[in-house]
């Protein structure tokens, strides 16, 4: 009992550890953001493109870390608070009447949309402070734009939709009901097999000491 809860509080304070690593990964992310963002405009027109990069990276790492959490979340589910009365943290973030509580309140906020879908946003302001000083330029003319001018709004643009594409992953990751579901499964079907690897073990170990009983000495 003693050694189940020291792997139930070592679960939990990995998942407290990566809350916190998401926690500054999005501080450095908005603060990489904006220096290159900064930069960019002052320095060279570029260089703005590559806050887009700078998104991308630390969202998917965001995404990474959020996908380790689940996992530790749903391991915690199987292996500890289905077999226990008095432990249910987990579960009760996937409760269905909590989550819909919950949800339809934090949804409702500002700092809930700047923490969740901050690359998103961020990505639209970068797409939009490049694009619109090329059309002030050429007086909002598209067919009077240069070749690099476009080439530069061509690629703020796919760049703008891979962050998005990034963003939204975070949501697979952390709210689909689908990958919940799948690994779940998983998981309670390796503690299913790894219980009966054990009895099997078991079984066959006090078979071979009976048999030692039984057998006539030399």
């Amino acid at each position: 009992m003693q050694e189940d809860i020291t792997v139930y509080e070592a679960l939990r304070a990995h998942i407290l550890q990566k809350e916190g690593q998401i926690a500054n990964e999005t501080i450095y992310m908005y603060v990489t953001y904006f220096a290159l963002l900064t930069i960019g405009s002052i320095w060279n027109d570029w260089m703005s493109l590559l806050s887009f990069v700078s998104l991308i990276v630390f969202q998917s790492m965001i995404n990474e870390e959020q996908w380790e959490i689940g996992k530790a979340s749903i391991y915690i589910r199987v292996f500890f608070e289905t077999q226990c009365s008095d432990i249910h943290w987990e579960s009760l973030h996937v409760d269905p009447f909590y989550s819909s509580v919950f949800l339809s309140t934090i949804r409702k906020t500002v700092g809930w949309y700047i923490s969740k879908c901050g690359a998103t946003i961020l990505s639209i302001l970068s797409l939009v402070s490049i694009i619109i000083p090329i059309l002030y330029t050429y007086n909002y003319q598209i067919s009077n734009i240069p070749l690099i001018p476009s080439a530069r709004i061509i690629f703020a643009v796919l760049l703008c939709i891979v962050t998005i594409f990034v963003n939204k992953q975070y949501f697979s990751v952390r709210e689909s009901e689908k990958v919940k579901i799948g690994l779940t499964d998983a998981i309670s079907t390796f503690y299913k097999n790894s219980r009966k690897d054990s009895d099997e073990v078991v079984q066959s170990g006090e078979k071979t000491y009976s048999n030692r009983e039984t057998l006539p000495p030399n």
